[in-house]
């Protein structure tokens, strides 16, 4: 159709102006029905609507039908209905010019511009009905929940302004469900996947749009996420640049699976804790040691007597002869030991090579020092390191080689031989180890833990971590400690004193008491062991196939003959539909790998290990 043509279109919808055309994409002024150039920019209440109330923008307004509903049930607001496509808003305009709706208004534009044509902190409110004219693309970017439409979003909202969805596309609905997972500009404040089924939340208003209707019809289920703008940062009204070094980094994958764990009551095997409690005899001997007075500050590398017990400890299981004090410390948790022994050595620039499926605080430790992650990956069918294919990844400025063993999440071990490669490999390119050995009790089928204590000249470029948490059944604790030859040790210390400098008092006593009974240590395989096999033989008869675990008390297991779903999706609807929430492997590979795998955590009690299973054989 002709400009002039265009113009005429509009000329027929009489003189009354609730509609305007962006005819040229390249120039973003607004031509109004008599083909007059028209700035509303910052303006459209009080020049259009010549009021001062509220706007709600619909994006993909179609024919109109949900914004006139809008506008017709809220008269105090102001709404305006946005499409790419002329043809559609003309008819919304006709019904609005016959009813003589005039807090309602139209035009067309892309979604890409509506910066051009809104101020910012201009609107209110934003409404995304379907369908998504951008949903069927290849491109997931194009999605009108993306993150770059998002971050446009965010530049004419006004602080807490809302954005609604509402669809009957489940690949949409969780599309933006996991947008939303790394967007930290906004609030997720009610998600539902069948919004119907229940009561209808006041802010989802019960105003239908012609394809929900329909959907309706076809017993399709409607889903409905809200969402708020963060209130922005401001000091004496201006704006603070803050530029984040963790820009990348949402929620994690552990919060997410338990909080739709909760959400549907469902058996959450998803996170790695257990749901018994520790040893009364553990806890008595914390109680001892808090109403004895051991309530100060402890010296910043742990409490001597503990020290002691761990380097005896030590030396029993792996032969290595420590000076306590100046090659063990206790960390507020492996994690924080983990942190601050790439804190301490890692610099801007430098390379570490980190073995994925990885656990989730690598890469960030990292990230946060201006170093470059190197991943490599393990993979079906065994998650078996092929050394000579990592050693290529090596270069000038690798500096730090982190292995975790056992191995969370694919439950496989480090054995004899391995550490042999390591050591050479760390000798040969002058390497610092970083090894993650939290498990180091949960091992299984007679196997011996290889530590790198073990081997003495890997130990002299080695870091090595440990968790009484996940050791002694108390991850709430946040207790464990780092083991260091006295050179790495003192450099590891310089971070540990200015950011934890000291861990709990009364616990470091309690747990040095608590091990001199070797065997509260000593029989963890065992205990683990008999629950490994528990579940496994409840699940024999499932679709789930095992992959061989021999160590953590996490196990592995494909899906392929269930499903042909991503790992995440899959886990999110083993989570809703069946009632078990696991972690998709996915998660801890830094490209998503998706190979029909998730994690179940067996840390759990026998009754309720048969009750997952019991579900899991019905899917």
């Amino acid at each position: 159709m002709s400009k002039k043509n265009k113009l005429k279109r509009f000329a027929d919808l009489q003189t009354y102006p609730n509609v305007y055309e962006n005819l040229d994409p390249r120039n973003p002024e607004l031509t109004g029905v008599d083909g007059e150039t028209v700035d509303l920019k910052g303006k459209w209440s009080q020049q259009h609507f010549k009021n001062n109330l509220p706007i709600t923008l619909e994006l993909a307004c179609g024919k109109g039908h949900y914004t006139l509903e809008l506008a017709r049930r809220f008269p105090n607001r102001n709404f305006i209905g946005i499409d790419i496509k002329g043809a559609r808003i003309w008819k919304g305009a006709n019904i609005g010019l016959d009813e003589k709706i005039s807090n309602a208004a139209f035009f067309r534009t892309r979604i890409e511009q509506l910066e051009l044509f809104f101020d910012k902190d201009e609107v209110d409110e934003i409404w995304i009905t379907f369908p998504d004219p951008f949903l069927k693309s290849s491109k997931s970017n194009r999605r009108l929940t993306a993150s770059p439409f998002l971050k446009r979003y965010k530049n004419i909202l006004k602080d807490e302004g809302l954005i609604h969805l509402k669809t009957d596309s489940t690949e949409l609905y969780d599309f933006t469900l996991e947008v939303l997972e790394n967007e930290s500009d906004y609030e997720l404040l009610y998600f539902d996947d069948d919004i119907y089924a229940k009561p209808l939340p006041e802010e989802a208003l019960d105003i239908k749009t012609e394809y929900e209707g329909i959907h309706l019809a076809k017993k399709k289920t409607i889903k409905y996420v809200r969402i708020k703008k963060k209130p922005s940062k401001n000091i004496n009204k201006n704006d603070m640049d803050i530029q984040s070094k963790l820009p990348n980094v949402g929620t994690n994958i552990f919060t997410v699976m338990s909080g739709l764990a909760n959400e549907h009551d469902a058996i959450n095997l998803s996170q790695g804790f257990p749901n018994f409690d520790c040893a009364p005899e553990l806890k008595n001997l914390v109680n001892k040691y808090l109403q004895s007075g051991h309530n100060q500050y402890a010296p910043m590398g742990g409490v001597n007597v503990l020290l002691q017990q761990l380097a005896r400890k030590i030396q029993n299981l792996y032969g290595a002869s420590l000076n306590p004090k100046t090659e063990i410390t206790i960390t507020a948790g492996a994690t924080q030991a983990l942190f601050t022994a790439i804190t301490a050595f890692v610099h801007a620039g430098d390379e570490v090579i980190v073995i994925e499926p990885a656990y989730d605080c690598y890469a960030p430790a990292i990230e946060i020092c201006g170093g470059v992650v190197v991943p490599y990956q393990m993979t079906m069918p065994d998650f078996k390191i092929d050394w000579k294919e990592l050693q290529q990844l090596i270069s000038p400025k690798t500096k730090m080689l982190i292995i975790n063993t056992p191995h969370n999440p694919t439950g496989t071990i480090l054995r004899e031989e391995d550490l042999k490669i390591v050591e050479k490999i760390a000798e040969e390119n002058d390497l610092i180890v970083l090894s993650d050995e939290v498990y180091e009790h949960l091992i299984f089928d007679k196997e011996e833990h290889q530590s790198v204590l073990r081997f003495p000249k890997l130990f002299q470029r080695s870091l090595a971590t440990y968790s009484f948490g996940k050791t002694f059944h108390g991850t709430g604790w946040k207790m464990g400690y780092c083991v260091a030859p006295e050179h790495l040790m003192r450099e590891f210390r310089k971070i540990h004193q200015f950011n934890v400098f000291s861990v709990n008092t009364f616990v470091q006593h309690a747990i040095a008491e608590y091990l001199e009974d070797e065997s509260n240590y000593l029989s963890l395989n065992n205990f683990y062991q008999q629950k490994r096999d528990f579940f496994l033989d409840k699940i024999k008869d499932s679709k789930f196939r095992p992959i061989p675990c021999g160590g953590t008390y996490f196990q592995l297991v494909d899906y392929s003959a269930i499903s042909d779903e991503p790992e995440l999706d899959f886990a999110k609807k083993m989570t809703k539909e069946f009632g078990v929430a696991v972690i998709p492997i996915s998660a801890f590979y830094t490209n998503n790998l998706n190979q029909k795998v998730v994690r179940v955590c067996f840390a759990k009690t026998e009754g309720l290990l048969a009750e997952a299973a019991e579900l899991l054989c019905k899917m």
